[in-house]
């Protein structure tokens, strides 16, 4: 009996501790990554609103070209109902940049889609693809809009390392505390 209540005592705080520190990191994350996804919808709603009011695909991208690959600005591509580039200034290696097959064929009208690309290895881009239609002209298709996660995956080791740091001068504390105290009352 006294091994298990020596046990409970351990594992209990043990437990809550770690529960507490994988929330907070968990919370972090979830945050910054889904922050990663604010620009890319503000440019890919405001490009497929001016499309669908009949804007050509070169008045919604911007100029120049940006490789996530090297530059954490964002990107918007433009793409006709099959998949074809219309207009970009996203790149990858000096080519347009890919976008995989079937990405677009399952977004229905009207939706939006936040997803994480991987192009290449080590190339990781917040991507957020919306659908838009003119019905006047009778053209649709999808803008893309995205940017390198490189920033929000630095920050995010970065404090994660600093909750790691927390969590094991916690550990320490409470091991400190285990040892110290009086026999009985860990039994």
């Amino acid at each position: 009996m006294k091994n298990i209540r020596s046990f409970i005592y351990f594992i209990v705080p043990f437990c809550i501790i770690t529960a507490i520190f994988l929330t907070i990191y968990a919370a972090m994350q979830q945050s910054i990554r889904l922050g990663a996804n604010e620009p890319q919808t503000a440019l890919a709603e405001d490009a497929a609103v001016a499309l669908s009011k009949g804007a050509i695909p070169t008045s919604v991208v911007p100029p120049g070209l940006f490789d996530p690959s090297l530059s954490p600005s964002s990107f918007v591509a433009v793409y006709n109902d099959a998949g074809e580039v219309l207009e970009s200034s996203g790149v990858l290696n000096g080519k347009i940049y890919p976008v995989p097959t079937g990405v677009f064929s399952s977004l229905a009208s009207n939706d939006t889609r936040a997803l994480t690309l991987e192009p290449e290895q080590g190339v990781r881009v917040a991507s957020v693809i919306v659908r838009w239609n003119n019905p006047k002209t009778g053209k649709s298709g999808f803008v893309l809009a995205g940017r390198s996660l490189n920033i929000d995956e630095n920050i995010v080791r970065k404090i994660g390392l600093m909750i790691l740091l927390g969590y094991a001068a916690s550990m320490i504390g409470w091991a400190i505390r285990l040892a110290c105290a009086p026999r009985e009352q860990r039994e």
